[in-house]
């Protein structure tokens, strides 16, 4: 059974994500969170073609923001930004 708690975390990861990627979260699914693990897996889906050429080029660069230790992903508090990243 998750917890309230578990899905607020899980929703906090998934608009951070969807945040990083420039789409909706509608568009980021299948979202699984390891207990104690730094391994995040989803699928980011798109609507259209367009969009998905999109979201491969916002994936490329999330993965390179986060080989490069520019991501921080953290859980909500507050209303406040829940993730930082440099430009």
């Amino acid at each position: 059974m998750v917890s309230p708690d578990e899905d607020a975390f899980e929703d906090a990861m998934r608009e951070q994500l969807a945040d990083l990627l420039d789409t909706t979260t509608f568009n980021v699914r299948d979202l699984r969170l390891d207990r104690g693990s730094v391994v995040v897996q989803f699928e980011a889906a798109a609507y259209d073609d367009g969009e998905e050429g999109e979201l491969k080029k916002s994936y490329a660069d999330l993965a390179d923001m986060f080989k490069d230790g520019d991501v921080v992903l953290v859980r909500r508090r507050y209303g406040r930004r829940t993730h930082t990243h440099k430009k």
